[in-house]
């Protein structure tokens, strides 16, 4: 049946099942399916591989969501991985918290292709508009590295120009079927640090258009790896940059770590020996990749502390609102006005008990285990206890007459009560006035010492 109460309840039954299913949702692992570019993903862009390789040798690996913090470098190589342009641009601040931690002793790693987000028209209009204060700032810049640059090699493959280019093309989009994209091998030569290391290293495999070079300008560099390839010229892929107690690893081919890279040649060895070093977690920033979902406050029920303070708080407004609600139920009947007076009906109720044969002998038994119920609570005995000697003998340690007297009056009402000959009205009523003399004796008595007090 549809009533209010019931539309109310679903409504509530609902918007609780909706809070529920989405702060569940928001409690698991952000992979987006594993279809991003971040440590989640498993599609060849991703680069979940090395994070779990990394695992199986027992190298620390950690992923963070939130935004980094200096605290982040303290016995950790933070790693910032083909980070997205547009988060940099609309949040700098984080980066740049980075850049003095890294001066107190830290270690970043980046890996920046030099790819921009946004065409030059495109960010001049942002900076007019005050959409972005600095939409061209890249990741590099923010960290303090304002004179290294990631350009892109030219040996990208062209667009298909032939008709039969073009045609076997749209004939692998439409079957599914993936484009093969030559692979180039190169040798791997190493400065500073880099250069004991390289000796393992046989070779390294990148698909054609991958390379990016790293252009140090005028900035120091302690350690920089190079790509050699089959005309002997040297590319620079990675350079370690000093920046005051700390450093800053640049890597110039992101491709490196991607799921469909991982596995070529030597290149998981090229990876480790960037990013692993002795005794330090290797943690992979997700904040730049958009993991951590920013603008939505349902996001702070999946942190412990936020969530531990709004659930207790939604709990405390449920309990508040549960006592001060006024439960309806049925109608009550109309209270009839007694038409008896309390006198009255003590006058009626003692006619009634009046009658019978037996009715003395009833009264009396009432009023004796009224007595001993009230004395036996006064003397700190349990109700149900019907052992009248220990009551008597407790009694007569406080008031020895007081016991006598209950004494004479229990066995003058036992006798009575006990004997098939009905006795007299006037013996009968002095039998109650004694037996509850002993309660008025035992007030009195009370009431006296306090009164001295």
């Amino acid at each position: 049946m549809v009533t209010p109460r019931n539309v109310i309840a679903l409504v509530i039954a609902l918007a609780v099942f909706s809070i529920t299913w989405e702060v569940f949702s928001l409690l698991q692992p952000p992979d987006s399916g594993g279809m991003r570019g971040d440590s989640y993903g498993t599609r060849s862009h991703g680069y979940r591989a090395t994070y779990e390789t990394f695992n199986e040798l027992g190298i620390q690996t950690d992923r963070r969501l939130r935004p980094p913090v200096p605290r982040d470098l303290e016995n950790s190589v933070l790693v910032f991985w083909n980070p997205h342009a547009q988060l940099i641009a609309s949040e700098p601040s984080w980066l740049e918290d980075i850049a003095s931690g890294v001066r107190a002793g830290g270690h970043v790693v980046v890996g920046h292709d030099g790819s921009s987000l946004f065409p030059d028209e495109i960010a001049a209009k942002m900076a007019e508009s005050a959409t972005i204060a600095n939409p061209d700032r890249s990741a590099l810049e923010l960290l303090g590295l304002d004179q290294v640059t990631v350009t892109q090699d030219d040996d990208a493959p062209g667009l298909p120009t032939s008709e039969t280019e073009i045609a076997e093309l749209i004939a692998g989009s439409l079957t599914g079927a993936r484009a093969k994209v030559p692979r180039l091998n190169y040798t791997v030569r190493g400065t500073g640090a880099f250069e004991s290391s390289t000796e393992t290293i046989e070779s390294i495999e990148l698909p054609t258009g991958k390379l990016n070079v790293i252009d140090m300008g005028d900035q120091p560099v302690e350690s920089a790896m190079y790509a050699v390839d089959a005309g002997g010229t040297d590319h620079c892929i990675a350079a370690r940059v000093p920046m005051g107690s700390g450093m800053i690893t640049v890597v110039s081919t992101p491709w490196i770590l991607s799921n469909a890279g991982i596995g070529q040649a030597d290149n998981v060895l090229l990876a480790a020996m960037l990013l692993f070093e002795d005794d330090h977690t290797i943690v992979f920033d997700e904040f730049y990749h958009g993991l951590a979902v920013r603008g939505n406050p349902m996001w702070l029920f999946s942190q412990r502390t936020y969530g531990t303070v709004m659930l207790a708080v939604l709990a405390l407004t449920g309990v508040v609102v549960w006592r001060s609600a006024v439960f309806l139920g049925p109608p009550l009947s109309a209270v009839s006005t007694s038409r008896r007076s309390i006198r009255e009906y003590i006058d009626a109720m003692a006619r009634f008990m009046c009658e019978g044969r037996h009715r003395d002998q009833w009264i009396l038994g009432e009023v004796r285990d009224g007595v001993l119920w009230n004395l036996r609570q006064e003397y700190g005995l349990p109700p149900e206890q019907h052992n009248v000697e220990e009551l008597l003998v407790i009694m007569s340690r406080r008031d020895t007459q007081r016991a006598d007297a209950l004494r004479g009056s229990l066995n003058d009402v036992d006798s009575v009560i006990h004997n098939s000959d009905p006795p007299g009205r006037i013996a009968v009523i002095q039998l109650l006035q004694r037996m509850t003399a002993c309660l008025s004796r035992n007030a009195t008595a009370r009431f006296e010492k306090k009164s001295t007090k």
